[in-house]
């Protein structure tokens, strides 16, 4: 049955039925399409079914012992752009992002971004500095390395700076 119906040729036929100016969408842009993908409704869909990394995780739990409520997953939206930021605590505008060692290329170990990946974070995490700043948040880097060695420096300083925040 299906060699019979590859021996017809349907595919070529609907193909050249659809193509070009016959096609419903020749010349249309879907602007409502981009502008809905953009909405923060359809973003907290999104990433509703997106887990906390282990390392987002050990930070909840540090802002959770400190009693500093927060949302994860905040997004920040204007006319052209998007972008996600790990927490945000509420009642103030401080942003956290919780940066790996690695795809982040921590200077401790990383003189430079070497991989293309990394060398990709490193452009995207300079355009949500940017970003954000420009949107009237600040924004705290974390670095895996300081939530895994260095728990009791790290939570020291965000008692000061939640204090100093509010």
């Amino acid at each position: 049955m299906q060699q019979a119906r590859e021996k017809s040729g349907w595919k070529d036929k609907l193909s050249h039925a659809m193509g070009g100016k016959n096609n419903p969408w020749y010349g249309k842009k879907r602007p409502e399409h981009s502008a809905l993908m953009k909405s923060p409704d359809m973003l907290n869909k999104i990433f509703a079914k997106r887990s906390m990394t282990d390392i987002e995780q050990k930070m909840a739990s540090m802002l959770d012992v400190l009693n500093i409520e927060y949302y994860s997953q905040f997004f920040i939206t204007n006319n052209t752009d998007t972008f996600a930021y790990d927490f945000k605590l509420k009642n103030c505008n401080l942003l956290i992002e919780v940066d790996g060692d690695y795809y982040h290329s921590n200077p401790i170990f990383y003189t430079k971004p070497k991989t293309k990946t990394q060398k990709i974070n490193h452009y995207r995490d300079k355009k949500k500095n940017e970003f954000c700043e420009s949107n009237g948040y600040n924004l705290i880097r974390i670095w895996e390395n300081d939530i895994i060695n260095n728990k009791e420096n790290l939570i020291c300083k965000l008692k000061k700076l939640f204090v100093l925040d509010q």
